[in-house]
């Protein structure tokens, strides 16, 4: 039984993993999109590039010094001649880790060409991390941490001969030393997010293959080792991405099902107290929109639920709910101009909401960093200059974002950025 409205469910989510579309010679490793709006961007690998990143630390504090109030920056990374996108950062048992994504823009759209992680004791001086990815057909789909502390990276291995992959998974207590671990996640596989809830962990993926597309949900007591705990796909339908949340007393799973030919698109959200036994709520975000339903975004803030969503005039349209049930009108933010993606961050820390409407992708061009306290009420966060959320996590006293600053005409750069919260 659902235990009365998920009512007081408390989880704060330790990371929010976001995927943009990569097409390798064969596109099979990454998730299919319907024929619908908003779709990922179309990336090729370079295979023959190669990337001098380099790192310079903003920090002038020793890493006992008091911080000053505000955001600081305390790390950046450069490529040569090439755009870095700061991605997931996760806080461990042995410090921090995050990941940087590398691209030039070419013919046909930008070209990957590196994956580099980089840690740090204290969340103020970083220096590059041992990559645990090992072939240039290796993607990386999350950056996570298991229940006791470990980093754990979850990667699609692309065979393109067979055009299949197989999902990979290693953890690391420092970032240094890496070892293989099995999942029990399927080949063939797309991660959506993972979200960790004070019982068990929850992970929203699909397995996409040329004939079919199968989503679900799964669950684990340890973060390393899962077992499907939710089908969302439905005959002659379609789940056109998803997102999850974990809390105290349940889960939060919603998605967009989309017709086989796409004559039509709802949204559906999924409500369990204990990630086994499902109240499926169809339409809950009414009115909508009867030809355009983007991916819908969810995050657990104390109690509640707060669901994010994009609507046809671009602007970003927030949902609450305190059951994960039945949803009433929050926020609004307005924007005056077009997104071309709708890739965000979305995620709770230190008790209030962060939300980035670009979540390091390689395509996205529309800055912003906003905050609330409830969903209702929002504030953009200013860190004097454009960027846009990759990841957040955080630490004893402080707070960390890992962004993608755009610079105009010339290349992006990844930042770390720190700030207190005592």
């Amino acid at each position: 039984m659902l235990r009365p409205a998920l009512r007081r469910a408390r989880s704060q989510k330790l990371l929010r993993v976001t995927i943009f579309a990569i097409t390798l010679p064969v596109a099979a490793c990454a998730p299919a999109e319907s024929p619908s709006e908003g779709g990922g961007a179309s990336v090729g690998v370079s295979p023959s590039a190669s990337v001098a990143a380099s790192a310079t630390s903003g920090a002038s504090q020793s890493p006992t010094a008091e911080l000053p109030e505000g955001w600081t920056l305390v790390h950046d990374v450069t490529a040569d001649e090439a755009n870095a996108s700061g991605r997931e950062v996760v806080a461990g048992t042995e410090g921090f880790l995050a990941s940087t994504l590398e691209y030039v823009n070419g013919e046909g759209g930008p070209h990957l060409t590196g994956q580099s992680f980089w840690h740090s004791d204290d969340g103020q001086t970083w220096n590059e991390a041992t990559s645990p990815i090992a072939s240039e057909n290796e993607l990386l789909m999350a950056l996570t941490t298991t229940r006791d502390g470990d980093f754990l990276v979850l990667t699609s291995v692309f065979d393109q001969e067979t055009a299949t992959s197989v999902t990979r998974a290693q953890r690391s207590s420092d970032g240094a030393a890496w070892e293989e671990v099995e999942t029990g996640l399927p080949d063939d596989f797309g991660i959506l997010s993972i979200d960790h809830g004070p019982e068990a962990s929850l992970l929203v993926g699909r397995v996409s293959t040329p004939d079919s597309s199968d989503a679900g949900a799964w669950l684990s007591e340890d973060g390393i080792t899962w077992e499907r705990a939710l089908d969302m796909d439905e005959p002659g339908r379609y789940l056109n991405g998803g997102d999850g949340g974990a809390g105290d007393e349940g889960f939060v799973v919603a998605g967009t099902s989309v017709a086989g030919d796409s004559s039509s698109h709802e949204y559906v959200v999924w409500a369990s107290s204990d990630g086994h036994e499902w109240v499926q709520t169809r339409s809950p975000f009414n009115p909508e929109d009867p030809d355009y339903r983007p991916d819908p975004y969810v995050a657990a803030l104390g109690g509640d639920w707060v669901a994010a969503l994009s609507t046809p005039d671009d602007d970003i349209q927030f949902w609450f709910s305190q059951n994960g049930i039945d949803w009433e009108a929050a926020g609004l933010l307005q924007r005056d101009e077009p997104l071309n993606s709708f890739d965000p961050v979305f995620d709770a820390y230190d008790g209030s909401l962060y939300f980035s409407t670009g979540g390091g992708g390689i395509l996205i061009q529309t800055p912003g960093i906003w905050s609330s306290p409830n969903g209702f009420d929002w504030e953009e966060v200013d860190l004097g200059t454009d960027a846009f959320l990759g990841g957040m996590a955080t630490g004893d006293g402080f707070l960390l974002m890992n962004t993608t600053t755009l610079n105009g005409e010339t290349p992006t750069h990844a930042g770390i950025w720190i700030s207190p919260t005592d």
